[in-house]
């Protein structure tokens, strides 16, 4: 009787470990597949045309650290006397980048 339950736990453990080693091995591979759905392809068009709205966002809303404080795209500092100050929503809305509205 000890054998057969010996034997009963050593097979549950070991179908346990199994399915634990194939979720991780599931996570390993969803990991790479983002990796090879972000490199280009050679029927994707390059240019600012393909680049995705995040990108965008970034370079011209964004600061930036290394830039001190700045977007790589910069743009001027629009002083009080222009208007008030209006949201202008970025991304579907999920981010915004304040600025003046001209007064009429």
């Amino acid at each position: 009787m000890g054998e057969w339950l010996r034997i009963a736990v050593w097979s549950f453990t070991s179908a346990l470990r199994s399915r634990r080693d194939l979720a991780l091995e599931n996570v390993a591979l969803r990991q790479q597949l983002v990796v090879v759905q972000r490199q280009p392809t050679e029927n994707r068009s390059v240019g600012p045309e393909a680049d995705p709205p995040h990108v965008e966002f970034d370079h011209t809303s964004r600061t930036h650290r290394s830039l001190e404080d700045d977007c790589p795209d910069s743009r001027p500092v629009e002083p009080p006397e222009i208007g008030d100050v209006v949201a202008y929503p970025q991304i579907g809305g999920l981010h915004h980048r304040y600025g003046r509205r001209l007064a009429a």
